[in-house]
């Protein structure tokens, strides 16, 4: 069949415009894996009196909410203005559904700490370390030198990763110096998470 020359180049520039529409046109859900990160953040925490050993409150707790089918991908605790005599007693659990991993234990050794900041991350450079100072604005793998919070083991925040992140986080801390050491999370503690939105 004969076309015009007006006719052929009419098809020409429909099909260039359908071609850069189909280009322009955003990727579904499901090709372009989407991720979303939030953080939510938690209250103070301070250390309850002598012979109980647990912090005030026991738990802390955060609502977490994300699209529903959302999975988690990463999880970050930062903890902050940790004030201690003895960072060496602080423990702390980080709890979700039928998941809880003990994070930090018996770290920071007995060096005297004042508003530090800082954040447990599978990711990060430097581990929590047994006897050294506790540094402000530093990311640190979590680790346990205590037996204060048992399996699973290794301390790592991955096993969340998968898991539905909607619902009630709960952080434990305990404090071995059952009221003698002052200590407190002076600004509360922040989760940030990472997930893969539902297809």
């Amino acid at each position: 069949m004969f076309l015009g020359t007006r006719t052929r180049s009419w098809l020409v520039m429909v099909g260039l415009a359908v071609a850069a529409a189909v280009s322009l046109a955003p990727a579904d859900d499901a090709q372009a894996g989407r991720t979303q990160t939030k953080s939510f953040a938690g209250g103070p925490i301070s250390f309850a009196g002598p012979g109980t050993g647990k912090a005030n409150p026991y738990p802390s707790e955060i609502p977490v909410s994300f699209k529903k089918g959302s999975r988690i991908v990463d999880v970050n605790l930062t903890l902050h203005n940790l004030t201690s005599n003895n960072p060496d007693d602080v423990s702390v659990m980080l709890a979700h559904g039928q998941t809880n991993q003990g994070v930090m234990s018996d770290a920071g050794g007995t060096v005297d700490v004042a508003d530090v900041t800082f954040t447990l991350d599978d990711e990060a450079a430097l581990t929590l370390p047994d006897a050294a100072q506790l540094v402000s604005g530093t990311s640190y793998k979590p680790a346990r030198y205590g037996a204060d919070w048992p399996a699973p083991a290794p301390s790592a925040l991955s096993v969340f990763d998968g898991e539905n992140p909607n619902g009630t986080w709960s952080l434990f801390v305990t404090d071995d110096g059952f009221g003698s050491d002052p200590a407190a999370f002076e600004n509360g503690w922040t989760l940030t998470i990472k997930v893969r939105l539902p297809r």
